[in-house]
């Protein structure tokens, strides 16, 4: 997910090999675009502090930081 999720980063050749031993190329199209939408929505929801439903409560380490 980190080659889909860092803008530096791109899939490299290596790794969709490697995906193809589990996934075929339709599912590695439809298991790319979720882990996309995954980061539009975490990137909407934490610009407009919209707060979790419970789906993925983090917790807060001593300075009322939230951990990852």
């Amino acid at each position: 997910t980190e080659a889909v999720t860092y803008s530096d980063q791109q899939v490299t050749d290596e790794l969709i090999e490697r995906l193809k031993v589990f996934f075929n190329e339709d599912s590695i199209v439809e298991l790319t675009g979720l882990i996309a939408f995954q980061n539009l929505s975490s990137k909407f929801n934490s610009a407009l502090d919209v707060p979790p439903h419970v789906f993925c409560k983090l917790p807060h380490d001593n300075s009322g930081n939230k951990q990852a």
